[in-house]
């Protein structure tokens, strides 16, 4: 993402983010839609632009966010850290905050000081960065409108020829070769098979 599609996103994630931790410090959870509106954008994009900003699904967010929110409790007993997580029973906390943070809550009840590194922890997301990998550059583009040239050709890859074939013949009949800016593929898993399902050209 470019520096400026950055800042421009900023402040529309950053309150779909405070409008999340509001909610949760009351036991609701919001919805997508509603994060999506705090953003000023449609649920899909929001939920795009909120795991390239932040690193994290919304989903993963709320669960890490929901885990923080507990530990003070702990004091209480691990029933009331349950109860303000949002999960069922404490076995289902227990194995959550393991999950997230490979630490049991018994071991932070007794232990202040953890609890803090612990929380510290959740208050960010968790970004596992392979520093051998080439960084990742997304970028968000706004197109004019494409037409698209669709066959359905449900069969296995050897055949999606056949499928282009028909496109192509198709595409001969009402305007020229050269205006077809790519062809591609839709595959779909089925049976434990990838089959390609649809065979579809870009049309400028």
């Amino acid at each position: 993402m470019q520096p400026s599609q950055r800042t421009r996103y900023a402040d529309r994630i950053e309150r779909a983010i405070a409008l999340l931790q509001q909610e949760l410090a009351i036991g609701k959870v919001p919805s997508l839609d509603q994060l999506a509106a705090a953003a000023a954008l449609s649920p899909y994009h929001f939920h795009r632009i909120f795991r390239i900003m932040t690193g994290e699904t919304v989903g993963a967010a709320i669960k890490r966010v929901r885990l923080g929110g507990s530990l003070p409790l702990l004091d209480q007993g691990i029933s009331a850290a349950t109860g303000q997580s949002g999960y069922a029973t404490s076995q289902a906390y227990a194995r959550a905050l393991r999950e997230s943070t490979s630490v049991a809550p018994s071991q932070l009840q007794n232990d202040p000081h953890h609890r803090a590194k612990v929380a510290a922890s959740l208050s960010r997301p968790a970004i596992e960065k392979d520093v051998d990998a080439p960084a990742l550059e997304i970028s968000i583009i706004s197109l004019s409108p494409l037409r698209l040239s669709i066959i359905r050709n449900v069969g296995d890859y050897q055949e999606l020829n056949h499928g282009f074939n028909l496109l192509f013949e198709r595409l001969l009949e009402h305007m020229a070769p050269m205006t077809s800016l790519g062809f591609t593929a839709f595959p779909t898993m089925t049976r434990k098979k990838w089959t390609a399902r649809t065979a579809a050209s870009i049309v400028g």
